[in-house]
């Protein structure tokens, strides 16, 4: 018999995760989306939690100076094989799409993955999704990072194969360690996986959280509702 996949495990407890996040974060508009917004509707007004971490140019960041535009706040980490990509393919679309819009949003996309996100890990990432000027990819040690992921109701847990489980080469190949490496533990170390919720955040010019968009959706609609919310001023 196969062993079970960690995708499996990953889309469970992940869907738990953001269950957690919709329900404890906000009251939102029933049925999920407003005249307004296609996204959630958070309704509490609550204040986006400031936080200071460092950029992938090692500048140090905090989301106040980002206030004045409309922010899409995500968390994503560099080695992810799955939702992560897709979410930085549907930033990276949408920038492209906000027109002269651009000009009044931030991206910013903050680790979950503190022991591999470093500051050259999310230049490298920045590099080959074509986002480095496009957006801010913040990192820092988990004690820097903890008290925003709560903030923002994420909690990222690792799933780390043991060393006696399938090996990364009958893994799929996005899994597979760098060859480079040598012994068991750095194979297992370059190919466990986070698991964990991808929510963005729209988060208003004067700092207040306003619409929360979660997986799936259309590009277009993001865009909507960037737009949407850049024109209320």
């Amino acid at each position: 018999m196969g062993r079970e996949r960690p995708y499996t495990k990953i889309l469970v407890v992940a869907a738990g995760l953001l269950l957690m996040t919709l329900v404890t974060a906000c009251i939102s508009t029933p049925g999920g989306a407003s005249d307004d917004f296609f996204g959630t509707t958070l309704t509490a007004n609550a204040a986006a939690t400031p936080f200071t971490l460092h950029d992938q140019f090692g500048n140090q960041t905090s989301l106040s100076d980002f206030r004045g535009k409309v922010v899409l706040l995500t968390f994503l980490y560099t080695k992810c094989p799955d939702v992560c990509p897709i979410t930085t393919n549907q930033l990276r679309e949408t920038y492209d799409s906000l027109g002269e819009t651009v000009n009044d949003i931030a991206i910013v996309a903050v680790s979950v993955d503190p022991e591999r996100d470093s500051i050259a890990a999310a230049m490298d990432y920045s590099e080959r999704w074509k986002m480095t000027d496009r957006w801010s990819y913040l990192v820092g040690t988990e004690e820097e990072l903890a008290p925003t992921w709560k903030a923002y109701y994420l909690d990222p847990a690792s799933l780390r194969p043991s060393a006696d489980s399938e090996s990364p080469s009958a893994q799929d190949s996005t899994l597979q360690a760098n060859p480079s490496k040598a012994g068991i533990d750095a194979l297992v170390q370059e190919s466990y996986l986070i698991i964990h919720s991808a929510p963005i955040y729209l988060i208003d010019r004067d700092g207040i959280m306003r619409v929360v968009v979660t997986h799936p959706f259309d590009t277009a609609d993001l865009v909507h509702d960037v737009k949407a919310l850049s024109s209320k001023g």
